[in-house]
């Protein structure tokens, strides 16, 4: 930080990694990098994540932050499992008989 120009850890992480930085440990600064609880940075998403992975973390925040609590119950986990599996292999199932008409 010089002169209240700082950055965060993530910027300092991701985006300066190669630059000559420094940490300080107390000040008072504002990065303005845009990283919020809900939101990511976007040059990180541009420039060093993929999308993909991006979009799979989105997808399970919820379950990261603890906000589904019935998830962590062992029942639930098998169930939700299953469900999935049962889905993925009726869609499975609905690609390869499409193939086989497209085919014939």
């Amino acid at each position: 930080m010089i002169d209240r120009i700082g950055i965060c850890q993530i910027c300092a992480n991701v985006c300066h990694k190669d630059h000559d930085i420094s940490y300080a440990k107390y000040g008072s600064f504002f990065c303005d990098c845009d990283v919020k609880e809900d939101d990511y940075n976007l040059s990180i998403k541009n420039k060093y994540i993929k999308y993909n992975t991006l979009r799979l973390f989105k997808l399970l925040q919820p379950y990261i932050d603890n906000k589904y609590q019935q998830i962590y119950y062992i029942e639930n986990k098998f169930h939700f499992i299953s469900e999935y599996l049962k889905t993925n292999n009726q869609l499975l199932s609905i690609e390869t008989d499409e193939n086989k008409q497209q085919q014939e």
